[in-house]
Formats: structure tokens, C-alpha cells, sequence
């Protein structure tokens, strides 16, 4: 079976993170249609998307964007039948993602619930992925809080950023749209 070569990959990536489609990426790189959407299944060990990341953006990614996608199985979690409360798979789950502020590209990702444990989880999966000091950008969730000290302590080399919007309310009647919102705050751990 022939594989891939790093430039080949990092060809294939950098066209469909342009937004081309499969098919015109077959047209520009030459290479099947098959053995890109295989791409996909070869791309989670850690060392291809690792070169791969470094060879589009130039240097090793040094911060996340991480935040919490909300989705629903079967139905949503107030619909969810007797005796399958509780279960992951039915109601509620969650899509974390860690994106790569430079290149755009999604360092990692993982479906679970929204809690504490799949925030560490997480987190512990995402730490391999970076050199040197990191930058984590994230949403003002409490989850991620315990989260970030715990697996990615390496002395001072971790700065955390949470991107926190405090809306005002202004009297009078009631508008759907948010109020005014001030610039986001930071708080570094």
C-alpha cells in the first residue's frame, strides 16, 4: 500500500483548509478521491497532525481557542425516554474543540458530556500537542478552571485566558437582542 508523504499531506490539508472541496482537491493535488477521505482516519496520530500543523503554519502552534459545541442524540434531554436518562448517547452531548488561532486548524477535538471530568479529559489530550509556553483561550465556563492546572502544569508556561462578555441591561422595554456588551476581561492562572 503507498502511503502519503508529509508534503503530500500537508498538500491536501492546506487546500481543504482553504475551503476547496474533495473534488477539486482530487483535480489539484492529483491524488484520489479514496485515499484523501482515508486521509481523514490517518490524520488523529499524534505525530502526522503535529508535522502536518507545523508545516502550514511555519512553527509549532502556540496557543488553543477551546471551546463547547452543543448538540442532541436520538432527541433532546428533555425528551429522553424512561430508563435512558443518563445514558451518553441519548439527549445532550457536547463537541469539544481546541483551534489553532494562526492557522486556523483544529489541534483537537473530543464529543462527551459538559462537566468537569470531560474538561480534564480533554485538556489531557490537547496538552501532547504543544511546545514551549502555551496560550489557552477560552469561554467564562467553570469547567475549565481545575482543567488547565491540572493536566498541563509545566511551571509558568501555561497562561489561561478567559474571554468573559458582561452585558448591560438597559431600562425600558424588553429587546431580544443583548445589550451593550464591554470588552472581555482576563484572568490569568
Amino acid at each position: 500500500m503507498n502511503k502519503l508523504s508529509t508534503a503530500e499531506r500537508v498538500q491536501v490539508i492546506a487546500a481543504l483548509v482553504e475551503g476547496n472541496s474533495i473534488n477539486s482537491t482530487v483535480r489539484m493535488t492529483g491524488i484520489s478521491k479514496p485515499t484523501i477521505l482515508k486521509l481523514d482516519c490517518r490524520l488523529p496520530e499524534r505525530s502526522a497532525v503535529s508535522s502536518t500543523m507545523i508545516a502550514l503554519s511555519g512553527s509549532s502552534p502556540s496557543g488553543s481557542s477551546c471551546d463547547e459545541i452543543w448538540a442532541f442524540c436520538y432527541c433532546k434531554k428533555a425528551n429522553v425516554p424512561e430508563g435512558l436518562e443518563g445514558v451518553f448517547g441519548f439527549g445532550d452531548v457536547w463537541t469539544w474543540t481546541g483551534l489553532d488561532p494562526d492557522s486556523k486548524l483544529m489541534c483537537d477535538w473530543m464529543i462527551g458530556v459538559r462537566d468537569s471530568g470531560a474538561a480534564y479529559d480533554f485538556m489531557r489530550t490537547l496538552a501532547p500537542r504543544f511546545d514551549g509556553r502555551l496560550q489557552i483561550t477560552t469561554d467564562g465556563s467553570h469547567a475549565y478552571k481545575n482543567a488547565i492546572g491540572t493536566p498541563l502544569r509545566r511551571g509558568d508556561t501555561i497562561g489561561l485566558c478567559q474571554c468573559v462578555k458582561l452585558y448591560e441591561n438597559e431600562p425600558g422595554p424588553r429587546n431580544i437582542a443583548p445589550g451593550k456588551y464591554f470588552p472581555w476581561s482576563m484572568h490569568w492562572r
